[in-house]
C-alpha cells in the first residue's frame, strides 16, 4: 500500500500496520557515500565501520575480484578462534582485521594470514563495531547493566592507536553519575565522535539516554549531551547505529519509562543536525504492542532513508523531513518483536530483517528485499532470528544465515556459495572488500575467505596516518 507523507517536523504519526508498497521499480542508484567511507579511496581495504561506511550502505563498490564467475571458488584463507562471545562486526582497514569480544578485549589480526597484531581489554564487554579513523580505532564499553537496583556503570569510549593498540584516551557518559549503556555504533566526523548511550529498559534503571559527543583527538565532550527524553528517569537511549549523509546524524531510539512511551524522542527514528539540534522524528510505538523502539540504523546511501521497526514494519523515508515514502509490514509472531538489523543494498535494492516469526526457540525469520520503490524482489529464509545486515558488491550479497556464510544473487536471491556448517550462529555483520570476505560467528571464530584461498595479487596495503582527516 502506498502510504501519503504523514510525517512533519519534530512529528511523527505512529503506525500499527501497512501492507508492501508498489509502482514501478527505481533506476539503480549508488549509494552515495563520499568522504564518509574512510580510508581507502585511495585503494586496500575500506571496511572501517559498521555496514562499510557512515551511511550504513553495507556495500563495497571498490574492485575485489569477487563477482558472479568467482564467487563459487571463495575458500577459507585462514580462520582464528578468539572463544569469547562475539556480538560486534569485524571491520577490515590498514592490513588488519579488528574485531572486538564480549569480555571486553579489542583484537587486531593481520590481513594476510590471521595472525594477531595486538589485543587489547578495555572494559568488562563489548557489544557494538568498532569504527577506524585517522589512525585511531574507536572502540564502546557496553557497561554492566542493573543488579540489585544499582544504576548501569562502567560504559565508556576508548581511543585505542590502530598501529599499536595503545589507549590515546578514555570517556565516559557525560550524564549526572556516568550512568548509561553503550550498544551503539558511533559516527567520526569533522574531528567529533558522535555516541549513542542507551536507557530506558527496566534493567538499564530507566537511565535517560541520547547522543554524546567527544574531541576526536583527545576525548573531550563538544555538545551538551542530547538526551531523548528530559524527564527525571524518562528513560529512552539510542541503541542503534548512528548514521550520518555528512550533513545531519540519523538514528533509532530505545523505549521510554512508564507514561513516556511514544513521547518525545524515544521509541522513534529520529534525525538531528551535527550540533545535535532535532529535525525531525517517526514514531513507531503502537498501544497494542510491547518493546516496539528501533533498534535498527537508519540507511541513508541513496536517495531515501531505510530503517526497521521493532514494530515489524520497514520504512522508506525522506531523509530531509521524515516522510514516508512508503513501508512494507513484516507481520512478526507480535509487535516488539520485529527486526533490529539495519537495512543494507547494493544500490538498486533493499534487504532488511523482519525479525522473529514465531515465538517459538529458534523463532523463524524472513529476510526480505525490494526495489527501491518498495516492491518485493524475494524473500530469504532463517530458522533463528537474523540481526546482522548483509554485506553487499555489485550483485552479490554476503549474509550469515543459521549456521553458514551465503552469498546470493542480489537480484533474484540464488544461493551462489555457502561456507557449509561453521558449527555456530552467527550474531555479526560479515564484511567485504578487497583483501577478501571477513565474518564471526557468535562464538569468536574469525574466518578470511578468497578465491581460492588466495589474496588477489592486486591487493595492497594502505596506512592511515594519525591525524589524516
Amino acid at each position: 500500500m502506498k502510504l501519503a507523507d504523514v510525517a512533519l517536523p519534530l512529528f511523527a504519526l505512529a503506525l500499527a500496520s501497512c501492507g508492501g508498497a508498489g509502482g514501478s521499480r527505481a533506476a539503480p542508484v549508488m549509494p552515495n557515500r563520499g568522504a564518509l567511507a574512510g580510508p581507502a579511496a585511495a585503494g586496500g581495504d575500506d571496511w572501517v565501520t559498521f555496514a562499510h561506511d557512515q551511511a550504513r550502505s553495507g556495500f563495497e563498490s571498490a574492485p575485489t575480484g569477487i563477482d558472479r564467475t568467482t564467487v563459487a571458488t571463495l575458500k577459507l584463507r585462514w580462520s582464528v578462534n578468539i572463544r569469547e562471545a562475539v556480538y560486534a562486526s569485524p571491520i577490515v582497514t590498514d592490513g588488519h582485521v579488528y574485531v572486538a569480544s564480549d569480555v571486553g578485549t579489542v583484537y587486531a589480526f593481520d590481513v594476510a594470514d590471521g595472525r594477531l597484531a595486538w589485543k587489547l581489554n578495555v572494559g568488562a564487554s563489548i557489544r557494538s563495531t568498532p569504527a577506524a579513523f585517522d589512525g585511531l580505532v574507536f572502540a564502546a564499553v557496553y557497561g554492566v547493566p542493573v543488579v540489585n537496583g544499582t544504576p548501569p556503570r562502567g560504559a565508556s569510549v576508548v581511543a585505542l592507536d590502530h598501529v599499536t593498540g595503545k589507549t590515546v584516551w578514555t570517556a565516559g557518559p557525560p550524564n549526572s553519575g556516568g550512568v548509561g549503556l553503550i550498544r551503539s555504533d558511533p559516527v567520526v566526523l569533522h574531528g567529533v565522535v558522535y555516541q549513542g548511550l542507551a536507557g530506558g529498559d527496566a534493567y538499564t534503571g530507566c537511565v535517560n539516554g541520547g547522543i554524546m559527543t567527544f574531541n576526536e583527538t583527545s576525548g573531550t565532550m563538544v555538545y551538551p549531551f542530547w538526551q531523548t527524553n528530559a524527564a527525571p528517569s524518562g528513560g529512552g537511549g539510542v541503541w542503534s547505529p548512528l548514521s550520518t549523509n555528512g550533513t545531519n546524524l540519523f538514528a533509532g531510539t530505545g523505549n521510554l519509562c512508564g507514561a513516556n512511551e511514544g513521547t518525545g524522542f524515544g521509541d522513534a527514528a529520529v534525525s538531528l543536525n551535527l550540533a545535535l539540534t532535532p529535525n525531525w522524528v517517526l514514531h513507531t510505538f503502537d498501544p497494542s504492542g510491547s518493546d516496539e523502539d528501533v533498534g535498527s540504523g537508519v540507511n541513508v546511501a541513496n536517495r531515501l532513508a531505510y530503517v526497521v521497526g521493532k514494530n515489524g514494519l520497514l520504512y522508506a523515508l525522506e531523509p530531509g523531513t521524515g516522510s514516508i515514502a512508503w513501508t512494507y509490514d513484516f507481520k512478526p509472531y507480535r509487535r516488539g518483536a520485529g527486526g533490529i538489523g539495519t537495512p543494507t543494498g547494493d544500490g538498486t535494492m533493499i534487504m532488511a530483517s523482519g525479525g522473529k516469526m514465531t515465538a517459538a526457540t529458534p523463532p523463524g525469520c524472513t529476510i526480505g528485499a525490494f526495489d527501491l520503490a518498495g516492491n518485493p524482489l524475494y524473500m530469504l529464509h532463517s530458522s533463528n532470528e537474523v540481526v546482522g545486515s548483509a554485506a553487499f558488491l555489485p550483485g552479490i550479497g554476503f549474509l550469515g544465515l543459521d549456521r553458514a556464510l551465503i552469498a546470493f544473487d542480489s537480484r533474484t536471491g540464488a544461493t551462489l556459495w555457502t561456507s557449509g556448517d561453521l558449527g555456530d550462529t552467527m550474531y555479526a555483520s560479515p564484511a567485504v572488500v578487497q583483501s577478501g570476505v571477513y565474518a564471526v560467528t557468535f562464538g569468536g571464530k574469525l574466518m578470511a575467505f578468497s578465491p581460492n584461498a588466495a589474496l588477489p595479487s592486486s591487493f595492497r596495503r594502505v596506512d592511515t596516518p594519525r591525524g589524516n582527516r
